[in-house]
């Protein structure tokens, strides 16, 4: 979620309840974003699906 757009954020915050309420598991990355971010991220979600 880009915290510094409004509209995305507020819409995001609209739907978060009903998403993490279907989830079986939450990654989240808290921090600033980094290069390799992305690929961070999807490492960590190949590693959960197994």
């Amino acid at each position: 979620m880009n915290q510094r757009d409004i509209p995305e954020k507020t819409k995001q915050i609209q739907l978060m309840a009903q998403i993490y309420s279907k989830a079986a598991r939450v990654i989240v990355w808290l921090g600033e974003a980094e290069d390799s971010g992305d690929q961070a991220l999807e490492q960590l979600r190949q590693l959960c699906i197994r």
